[in-house]
């Protein structure tokens, strides 16, 4: 199984342009400086195939090379560890522990991992892995409705149950529900399978917080609402998470 981090799950959040692709061509002891600039933490994660937002996005710096990666001013930098395909993209892998490290693609899309095992009733231990997703530049607006917020820790969410958005509506219609109100993405190839479109319940289970395992045919605790039947995009709700169902921002 895979735990994990975006908010927008659409394949243009990996696949920037090309063009934009080039970056610094300098080298040091740590190999050729591939990207080197201000990022964005879009807020997002990806869970298997449910997005969802655990924070507001902020400002960030990704200092890329070769065969080191690092985050802001932190002095221990990740190190290349070979490239894996996910997504149907190719990405340069860069362990940071054990369990956690970055993944960049060839046009500077980042994401942070973080892969973890826990004991789920029924089923046994399970492990996961998460992803946190940045953007090249200062794309915080397209995120927050003109809102910024800088500053930020990429390992805690913001307080408040809407990932640090502002559900003051500004007449702006909402880039997430595409002024609907309700829980979903029409931008994502994935709404119909991981936003319950205003039911509030779990579209994974349908909200009796039981899932058909197909290996046993047996019925397990649901992978994506622990159980709860809730829908973890809305909690439940069935409102946009980003415009609290005004479909505005």
């Amino acid at each position: 199984m895979v735990l994990v981090v975006l908010v927008s799950f659409s394949m243009s959040i990996f696949a920037q342009t090309t063009s934009s692709a080039s970056g610094p061509s300098l080298s040091s002891q740590y190999g050729k400086l591939l990207f080197d600039e201000t990022y964005t933490c879009i807020g997002t994660s990806i869970t298997g195939i449910q997005t969802s937002t655990i924070m507001a996005p902020f400002l960030c710096t990704f200092h890329i090379y070769e065969n080191r990666l690092f985050y802001n001013d932190e002095p221990q930098p990740s190190i290349y560890s070979g490239d894996e395909i996910l997504y149907n993209i190719k990405w340069r892998k860069y362990l940071k522990e054990q369990n956690s490290g970055y993944y960049v693609s060839d046009v500077g899309a980042v994401m942070l991992f973080l892969t973890s095992t826990s004991s789920l009733p029924y089923v046994g231990n399970v492990t996961t892995t998460s992803y946190l997703l940045f953007e090249r530049g200062d794309t915080r607006h397209l995120h927050l409705g003109g809102g910024a917020v800088s500053g930020g820790n990429v390992m805690l969410p913001q307080n408040g149950n809407n990932g640090g958005y502002s559900n003051t509506p500004s007449g702006q219609r909402c880039n997430l529900c595409a002024g609907t109100g309700s829980c979903s993405n029409p931008g994502s190839p994935y709404n119909s399978r991981t936003y319950c479109h205003g039911s509030g319940k779990c579209p994974i289970c349908g909200g009796d917080g039981l899932m058909i395992n197909t290996y046993n045919n047996t019925k397990q605790v649901c992978s994506s609402c622990r159980g709860n039947g809730r829908c973890q995009n809305c909690n439940g709700t069935g409102k946009c998470k980003k415009c609290g169902g005004t479909g505005r921002l």
